[in-house]
């Protein structure tokens, strides 16, 4: 009994400070985030972060695989069911991803510094999102019978446009929505967040770029 207690006290602590050094990563990013910090603001001595993670590299690892544990079980396919199954299934994994705005914000941050310090493994995860949303474009095209389409874009390209739409979406709809103008109220229609309302166009411009028929 004593040494369960003492796993969950060691597992909380863990886990109090990768939530912590992730809102402190966020919003500095690697080379702007401090221990001396990420310590106080998770009120804990600083010798406890190298006693449970490691130095500043070790800590920054931890917090990257901690998001990637969140997100990658939204990206998988299941292959007993329909393309067209899956191409939902997926856009909700990706709508779900990118409410995780802390990990986006880590990635830009990390980007615009030259990428140094980008996880090699996040790059693996980006590859196997792209290659499964290619292999759902191609099952719908044999599902939707589609001649050749009017704009040939790699599926590849969908996939990174619809990632990268939705993150921006989550980020940059809410602020506009304070202020007024006919093309924010279209906005205001829609709503915030990666909704239905979002996923669902999103799936309608997926078949349009792949000239397939869209059910209705």
């Amino acid at each position: 009994m004593a040494t369960e207690k003492m796993v969950k006290k060691r597992a909380d602590k863990i886990e109090q400070i990768l939530s912590v050094a992730t809102e402190v990563f966020s919003e500095k990013g690697f080379h702007g985030a401090l221990t001396d910090e990420i310590a106080e603001r998770a009120g804990v001595p600083k010798l406890s972060l190298y006693y449970y993670i490691g130095d500043k590299e070790q800590l920054y690892k931890a917090v990257w695989k901690r998001l990637e544990d969140q997100f990658v079980p939204l990206i998988e396919i299941n292959e007993e069911i329909s393309a067209e199954e899956n191409l939902d299934q997926l856009l909700r994994g990706v709508a779900k991803v990118a409410e995780i705005v802390p990990a986006h914000s880590m990635a830009l941050r990390e980007l615009f510094a030259g990428g140094e310090n980008y996880p090699e493994n996040i790059v693996k995860d980006i590859e196997l999102y792209l290659e499964r949303f290619t292999r759902i474009c191609e099952g719908l095209k044999r599902e939707g019978q589609s001649g050749k389409p009017e704009f040939d874009v790699p599926p590849a390209v969908i996939a990174w446009m619809v990632y990268s739409f939705m993150v921006y979406w989550v980020i940059t709809v809410p602020p506009m929505l304070k202020h007024e103008g006919e093309q924010i109220d279209v906005f205001r229609g829609i709503g915030t967040g990666t909704n239905e309302n979002v996923v669902a166009m999103v799936k309608k411009l997926v078949f349009r770029m792949l000239d397939c028929k869209h059910p209705e």
